[in-house]
């Protein structure tokens, strides 16, 4: 199952451990603003969407509310 996390925050973070504990077997992807960002142990860092080139089963947006709308909008492009 490949799942991308838009933004991993301590919302964005508290969702990948709930993922990890119902699938250990997921790959996580988290979409990163910033090429400094922590890493985050079985999490893989990308930093554009067109690094993407696989099939995701489902994206959390857990970015800044405000940017919600936006990512949604990239997603469905």
């Amino acid at each position: 199952m490949n799942i991308l996390v838009v933004g991993l925050g301590s919302i964005g973070k508290k969702h990948v451990e709930a993922i990890f504990k119902i699938c250990h077997s997921a790959n996580v992807y988290a979409l990163r603003s910033n090429i400094n960002s922590d890493v985050i142990e079985n999490v893989t860092n990308l930093y554009s969407l067109s690094e993407i080139n696989f099939v995701l089963d489902f994206v959390i947006i857990s970015n800044v509310s405000a940017f919600h709308e936006k990512s949604i909008l990239e997603m469905c492009s």
